[in-house]
């Protein structure tokens, strides 16, 4: 059973929408020197979604990087390859300590309540429409960042979950108001989480797209017991991708071959 929800008003984010506008600037001028390098990697041979041969795929162009579209599960991907090396630079350009700064308590609490808690409270709906109680689960979010999803579930009540991440900036947040016992650093593949720690729910919003070998967590998935429930978002293609190609003078967030070389259909 699949349950979705579109949008929430756009009041609630209008400071979040403030700070994309103040660094659309600073993205914009490294996105086309950081992409240079990727356009020189090896090229994708197989689809990092359904793991099926990128054989006489379909080719689309945007904002001057080529991308390929998987004739087996349509997801579309860089033409090239994402490697560590490439992953390192893009990590080491974009300096996510500026992307996601320190926060006061106060500012992480808002934040939290006016962006995560939705979230929170959708899930919540979605299992309870099913008679299932979301206090009484065991909660894991794959991809935690620096937490916010697990304070609106700390919140509200749910005292079973934990928390996984790579990027050290992130997790030092987490852990200052989560806890330290509650958030782990994640060192093998993302799959290593599905297979590795047992919970009743997984959560991971806007992870998915970063990782390069999604048929892996696909194959995991598949082996959890039945009634487990997974929660994501990710970013899809729709009007907004294509409307990137028209105004080049903005940064191109849904699809830009830096930190997003692959989205969803």
């Amino acid at each position: 059973m699949m349950r979705w929800k579109y949008s929430k008003p756009s009041v609630d984010v209008e400071n979040e929408a403030s700070n994309i506008e103040k660094q659309d600037r600073y993205l914009q001028r490294i996105v086309s020197e950081t992409t240079a390098a990727l356009k020189i990697n090896p090229v994708r041979r197989y689809c990092v979604l359904c793991n099926k041969p990128l054989d006489f795929c379909e080719d689309i162009y945007h904002r001057s990087i080529k991308f390929k579209q998987c004739k087996n599960c349509g997801h579309v991907q860089s033409f090239n390859s994402v490697t560590d090396a490439y992953e390192s630079l893009v990590s080491k350009t974009l300096g996510y300590d500026e992307i996601y700064p320190n926060l006061s308590s106060s500012e992480y609490e808002s934040r939290c309540a006016r962006v995560y808690e939705p979230k929170a409270n959708w899930v919540f709906q979605c299992l309870s429409r099913l008679d299932i109680e979301p206090l009484n689960l065991r909660w894991c979010d794959v991809g935690c960042g620096s937490g916010m999803f697990l304070k609106a579930l700390q919140n509200s009540g749910v005292s079973q979950f934990k928390g996984f991440d790579v990027d050290e900036h992130n997790l030092s947040i987490a852990r200052q108001f989560v806890g330290s016992e509650r958030i782990e650093k994640n060192t093998g593949g993302v799959e290593r989480i599905f297979d590795t720690f047992e919970a009743d729910i997984y959560t991971s919003f806007f992870v998915l797209e970063h990782i390069e070998n999604m048929h892996k967590i696909i194959d995991s998935l598949s082996r959890k017991r039945s009634g487990t429930f997974f929660a994501f978002a990710v970013p899809v293609f729709g009007f907004i991708t294509m409307f990137e190609s028209v105004v080049e003078s903005h940064y191109p967030r849904s699809l830009d071959g830096m930190l997003h070389t692959q989205i969803f259909t």
